[in-house]
Protein backbone atom coordinates (compact mmCIF):
# COMPACT_ATOMS: atom_id res chain seq x y z
CA UNK A 1 0.00 0.00 0.00
CA UNK A 2 2.72 2.52 0.96
CA UNK A 3 5.00 1.36 -1.85
CA UNK A 4 2.71 3.12 -4.36
CA UNK A 5 3.39 6.48 -2.72
CA UNK A 6 6.45 8.04 -4.29
CA UNK A 7 7.29 11.73 -4.42
CA UNK A 8 10.82 11.47 -5.80
CA UNK A 9 9.77 12.75 -9.24
CA UNK A 10 8.12 15.82 -7.67
CA UNK A 11 11.27 17.13 -5.99
CA UNK A 12 12.60 19.42 -8.78
CA UNK A 13 9.27 21.21 -9.13
CA UNK A 14 8.91 21.32 -5.34
CA UNK A 15 12.32 22.94 -4.99
CA UNK A 16 11.49 25.46 -7.71
CA UNK A 17 8.20 26.45 -6.05
CA UNK A 18 9.83 26.83 -2.63
CA UNK A 19 12.69 28.88 -4.09
CA UNK A 20 10.32 31.19 -5.96
CA UNK A 21 8.15 31.52 -2.85
CA UNK A 22 11.12 32.51 -0.70
CA UNK A 23 12.31 35.03 -3.29
CA UNK A 24 8.85 36.59 -3.55
CA UNK A 25 8.62 36.85 0.24
CA UNK A 26 12.01 38.59 0.40
CA UNK A 27 10.95 40.90 -2.42
CA UNK A 28 7.78 41.80 -0.51
CA UNK A 29 9.74 42.34 2.70
CA UNK A 30 12.07 44.67 0.79
CA UNK A 31 9.07 46.72 -0.31
CA UNK A 32 7.78 46.89 3.26
CA UNK A 33 11.21 47.93 4.60
CA UNK A 34 11.53 50.62 1.91
CA UNK A 35 8.11 51.92 2.91
CA UNK A 36 9.15 52.03 6.57
CA UNK A 37 12.45 53.80 5.83
CA UNK A 38 11.19 56.32 3.27
CA UNK A 39 7.82 57.63 4.41
CA UNK A 40 7.34 60.53 1.99
CA UNK A 41 6.47 59.16 -1.46
CA UNK A 42 5.81 55.50 -0.70
CA UNK A 43 2.08 55.33 -0.15
CA UNK A 44 1.43 51.98 -1.78
CA UNK A 45 4.65 50.11 -1.16
CA UNK A 46 3.47 48.55 2.11
CA UNK A 47 0.31 47.28 0.41
CA UNK A 48 2.27 45.91 -2.54
CA UNK A 49 4.84 44.33 -0.21
CA UNK A 50 2.19 42.66 1.89
CA UNK A 51 0.61 41.24 -1.25
CA UNK A 52 3.97 39.85 -2.34
CA UNK A 53 4.46 38.24 1.08
CA UNK A 54 1.00 36.64 0.90
CA UNK A 55 1.67 35.35 -2.63
CA UNK A 56 5.01 33.91 -1.49
CA UNK A 57 3.35 32.08 1.40
CA UNK A 58 0.65 30.72 -0.92
CA UNK A 59 3.34 29.57 -3.39
CA UNK A 60 5.19 27.67 -0.68
CA UNK A 61 1.89 26.14 0.50
CA UNK A 62 1.12 25.03 -3.07
CA UNK A 63 4.59 23.47 -3.26
CA UNK A 64 4.00 21.41 -0.11
CA UNK A 65 0.53 20.39 -1.30
CA UNK A 66 2.00 19.38 -4.66
CA UNK A 67 4.76 17.38 -2.98
CA UNK A 68 2.35 15.53 -0.70
CA UNK A 69 -0.69 15.29 -2.98
CA UNK A 70 -0.41 11.51 -3.25
CA UNK A 71 -0.24 11.13 0.52
CA UNK A 72 -3.07 13.61 1.06
CA UNK A 73 -5.23 11.79 -1.51
CA UNK A 74 -4.47 8.46 0.17
CA UNK A 75 -5.43 9.81 3.60
CA UNK A 76 -8.64 11.33 2.25
CA UNK A 77 -9.56 8.05 0.56
CA UNK A 78 -8.95 6.12 3.78
CA UNK A 79 -11.06 8.61 5.73
CA UNK A 80 -13.84 8.34 3.15
CA UNK A 81 -13.68 4.54 3.30
CA UNK A 82 -14.01 4.65 7.08
CA UNK A 83 -17.04 6.91 6.83
CA UNK A 84 -18.72 4.66 4.28
CA UNK A 85 -17.85 1.56 6.33
CA UNK A 86 -19.60 3.04 9.35
CA UNK A 87 -22.61 4.13 7.35
CA UNK A 88 -22.86 1.00 5.21
CA UNK A 89 -25.44 -0.67 7.48
CA UNK A 90 -27.28 2.45 8.56
CA UNK A 91 -29.71 2.25 5.63
CA UNK A 92 -30.80 -1.30 6.40
CA UNK A 93 -34.20 -1.90 7.85
CA UNK A 94 -33.99 -2.86 11.51
CA UNK A 95 -37.13 -4.61 12.75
Amino acid sequence: MWDKISTKNDLPLFKAFVTIGILVIFFGLAFIIIDLVVNEFTEGLRLIGSRFVIVGIVTIAIAFIYKNHVVIGFILRQFKNRLTDQDRFSKWYKP
